[in-house]
């Protein structure tokens, strides 16, 4: 028969019909043989061949494939029998001297349903509740809807308002289901502290299956409650009022003194990754820079409102401190004698981004491609041209708005006043023109240069050494020509 056949596997055993058609007056013969396919005798179905007899006004023959039935879940697979070699066994008068194969008969395709269910895996509650000093609770993972074969998934718990190592124990691992296993249990510590706070909770959680089995939809995790001793509760509660259930939690205060703590120890030591002895040029780097380190120790630790506050104080620090190099930059320029649009692009340029460059430098070392480094430029560059420059000239533009045409700005801008008796915010070009131009033209010839790179060499950034050393001393060599013609330009028509 050419239509496909399928079978479920517990069902042990196929049979398949060969019919014959055509005048049926003879006997004939014919062989088939079972062959592989994403089926493999022996695994999954019975090898099997033979011959069957047909005798005269006989149109169908039967023949049985038997079907492994294991306990192991698979996908669906097939496997096929062919017939060969028809043959008359018994020819009869007017009819044809050969037994022939239909057309696309020769082959039929079995298709092998596995019926074994590795099962569903999911917690049996949603949530459920311990007092701080029972020592540990335990949560029961179980296996519904069918129990074929081994099946694996891997478990963690996920802080919530209960601190891993402080509340409790951090737990992870695997847990491995046998045939026939339906329930297995996760232990998980509870720290009895004896500090003020109230109810606190965390999570453990199942995630990537294995051997077929899933996950349930609602069961994939279970929130841990843990009741704190009533008298401490009651503590809590009461400090909890007076600052804020987010702002006061006991564990989180204690790990961010914690953190504190060692900021300042990492602070003033000069290698705090290596108890080994440093040398003297890394001692008097640490004694050059300990003031700095000691100044930014004082930005508060992560674990404060999920690093919300980490960043805006961050943030504040690195306006103060570009504010303060950019004004001793300028001043360093003014003892100089130079021009204010020199030391602008000179040494207050140095000084506001040096720090960006050794960043950049960082991220290139450890990123497996350029994009963040090179990002970390364009970016930065980004926020001084459109934060730096649109913020306070938008501010201006709205003062001067407001405040229109005083006196002041009238002697200030005579030409001005003519064409804007209004008044207005003014901030004259300069030799700003000549320097834009200089340095958009450098910049066209770094993005080609990065560009060139990118296909003659496969990496923007490194490479062989011969065209790394090359690259960098082209782009040294683009940043002295900016500052070469820049400050000639101003020299020159001051």
């Amino acid at each position: 028969d050419a239509s496909d056949y399928q079978v479920n596997e517990s069902a042990r055993k196929i049979e398949l019909a060969v019919v014959r058609s055509g005048p049926l007056d003879a006997g004939c013969s014919v062989h088939y043989q079972t062959r592989d396919g994403t089926a493999l005798a022996g695994k999954k179905y019975h090898a099997a061949q033979g011959t069957l007899f047909f005798a005269p006004g006989e149109a169908s023959k039967a023949l049985t494939v038997g079907i492994v039935d294991d306990d192991e879940f698979n996908p669906d697979q097939t496997f096929e029998v062919a017939l060969t070699a028809p043959a008359l066994t018994q020819p009869a008068a007017g009819v044809a001297s050969a037994a022939m194969l239909r057309d696309g008969g020769a082959v039929t395709s079995v298709l092998i349903i596995d019926d074994d269910l590795p099962g569903v895996l999911g917690f049996r509650v949603s949530e459920t509740q311990v007092k701080e000093d029972c020592g540990q609770v335990s949560v029961v993972v179980e296996r519904t809807g069918g129990a074929t074969g081994t099946v694996t998934c891997k478990f963690k718990t996920v802080d919530g308002s209960a601190v891993a190592d402080v509340d409790y124990v951090a737990t992870s691992g695997t847990l491995e289901f046998k045939a026939g296993e339906t329930s297995k249990t996760i232990l998980v510590g509870i720290v009895n502290d004896n500090a003020p706070e109230g109810t606190e909770n965390f999570k453990i959680v199942v995630s990537e299956p294995t051997g077929g089995a899933t996950l349930a939809e609602a069961g994939d995790k279970v929130e841990v409650v843990v009741l704190s001793d009533e008298h401490l509760a009651k503590e809590a509660e009461m400090l909890s009022k007076l600052f804020g259930e987010e702002l006061f939690n006991a564990d989180i205060m204690h790990l961010g003194s914690a953190s504190y703590r060692k900021q300042f120890l990492d602070a003033c030591s000069p290698d705090p990754e290596s108890d080994e002895p440093v040398g003297y040029a890394a001692l008097a780097v640490h004694l050059l820079t300990l003031p700095w380190k000691l100044t930014f120790a004082c930005i508060p630790p992560t674990v404060y409102f999920e690093g919300k506050i980490t960043f805006a104080v961050a943030l504040t620090f690195i306006g103060l401190v570009t504010a303060l190099i950019g004004d001793v930059a300028s001043l360093f320029g003014c003892s100089l004698g130079l021009p204010d649009e020199i030391t602008a692009i000179t040494f207050v340029a140095l000084g506001t981004s040096l720090p960006d460059t050794f960043a950049s430098r960082s991220a290139a070392l450890a990123d497996t491609t350029a994009d963040a480094a090179i990002g970390n430029v364009t970016g930065s560059n980004a926020v001084n041209v459109f934060l730096g420059l649109g913020l306070p000239w938008m501010i201006g533009a709205f003062y001067w708005a407001v405040k229109g045409a005083t006196p002041e700005w009238t002697a200030a801008y005579p030409d001005l006043a003519l064409l804007y008796p209004n008044g207005g915010f003014v901030v004259r070009a300069g030799a700003l023109s000549f320097s834009v131009s200089i340095f958009c033209f450098c910049a066209v010839v770094c993005i080609s240069t990065l560009s060139y790179r990118r296909y003659a060499i496969g990496a923007e950034l490194g490479g062989p050494p011969a065209s790394a050393n090359a690259t960098a001393l082209l782009f040294l060599a683009l940043w002295m020509l900016y500052i070469s013609a820049s400050s000639w330009n101003t020299l020159s028509e001051a």
